[in-house]
């Protein structure tokens, strides 16, 4: 039984590619708390999971405008899109993992039940300045309350024909319901964002193909994965611009699209506790309707690394990350092209046995980019709704302490 409770709260500086930037800011807030409770019953070939879990997410947000004139910040006031939102969330998920021989079978579902009370804060007098005449007439106030009912099917086979090649096959389906930004507009950037809210949810129907296995020191996970959607829920432009000359997108539902990509991991343990590793990942998204790329995939990525890991005393990580250039990008989207890059990052962990009252602890230090490179993330969490993608921050780390009763 788990009960969890997350504050979480941002100040975002929105800065523009114009003459007068950071004139504006932006804050979100959440809150979300809930309980999870789980069971797992093993019954010799079969072993049996249960959980449910109940969530409640508040969330709410604000902005304000600096003033020029009087060199201060306004007051705040409720961003566009939605003044604040409720989610209240009912999970029950079921699984059963079979081995018969060197057969394995894992079989799961899941039921969701998600009620969403949102205030809206479309204000259509304030975008009847911003936007076309062509599209007014879906820039409407409407508050949310509505209950949705999505389930999640997963069914996977798989034989140890050795120990360096176990190969395995999944097939599953799913929904999700929208985003508040997606349904909402919900971002400050002067009507270039406008609403939606005839979305219908989203559905996904997936194949996997894998293989792991280990030779020796050598060890290796591979993997093949293909996904069809159904209201593939997708920002688009609308080829309109607002007054201020900035190009107008909404998310829209797209009948066919397609995701299919690639994952691979090979490793060799250099000594019981040290080993290196190197995973690549490659992912592509298509538009099936008209065969153009979807936005907002992932670029190929290779992650070079070595580390150290110890159930007691020092360990540490030392990691390559290079990403390629992203150049498969949605033209209706507007998306922009990003460059490739390769950053450095290092950890170092001491994990005690035994630390005063507690059973365990673990004390972490991390520092990424650590040769501070320039660069841009295309998956930044801006560049969806901006017209430019902003750079990432340079050299950061955190310090954790885990503690274990």
């Amino acid at each position: 039984m788990q009960y969890f409770k997350n504050e979480s709260h941002y100040d975002y500086n929105v800065k523009r590619e114009a003459t007068v930037s950071e004139q504006q800011e932006l804050f979100r807030e959440s809150d979300t708390k809930g309980l999870k409770i789980s069971a797992n019953k093993n019954l010799g070939k079969h072993n049996l999971e249960l959980s449910t879990k109940y969530q409640k997410m508040e969330v709410v947000n604000g902005l304000r405008r600096y003033d020029y004139g009087t060199s201060t910040w306004g007051d705040w006031t409720a961003a566009p899109g939605i003044t604040g939102g409720e989610i209240k969330t009912f999970m029950l998920n079921a699984s059963d993992d079979i081995f018969i021989d060197k057969a394995f079978f894992n079989l799961a579902a899941g039921y969701e039940h998600i009620k969403r009370e949102v205030t809206s804060n479309v204000k259509t007098g304030a975008y009847s300045s911003l936007l076309p005449s062509e599209l007014l007439s879906q820039v409407v106030q409407d508050d949310t309350d509505e209950k949705d009912n999505v389930l999640s099917l997963s069914a996977t086979a798989g034989y140890e024909i050795s120990p360096a090649f176990i190969p395995y096959i999944k097939v599953s389906s799913a929904a999700r319901t929208p985003y508040f930004n997606e349904q909402y507009g919900n971002n400050p950037n002067n009507g270039s964002l406008i609403p939606n809210q005839d979305l219908d949810n989203e559905k996904v129907y997936g194949i996997d193909l894998g293989a792991d296995g280990q030779l020796g020191k050598f060890y290796y996970s591979s993997a093949f994965y293909y996904q069809k959607y159904k209201d593939y829920i997708e920002l688009v432009n609308t080829g309109y611009k607002t007054t201020g000359n900035l190009p107008i997108k909404q998310y829209v539902n797209l009948d066919d699209a397609e995701v299919y990509g690639v994952e691979a991991m090979i490793g060799y343990n250099i000594t019981n506790d040290i080993f290196a590793q190197a995973t690549y990942t490659y992912t592509r998204g298509k538009n099936k309707d008209d065969d153009t790329s979807l936005a907002y995939i992932a670029p190929q990525k290779l992650i070079l690394s070595i580390a150290q890991v110890k159930p007691k005393g020092l360990n540490w990580r030392l990691e390559q990350e290079l990403v390629d250039n992203q150049d498969k990008i949605s033209e209706v989207n507007g998306e922009k092209e990003t460059a490739g890059y390769g950053v450095t990052n290092a950890s170092i962990a001491y994990n005690f046995d035994k630390f005063s009252v507690f059973k365990s602890a673990t004390l972490s230090f991390e520092l990424n980019n650590i040769f501070d490179k320039t660069y841009k993330e295309h998956l930044s969490k801006v560049s969806s709704t901006s017209y430019y993608i902003p750079y990432e921050s340079g050299i950061n780390g955190a310090i954790a302490l885990n503690l274990k009763f």
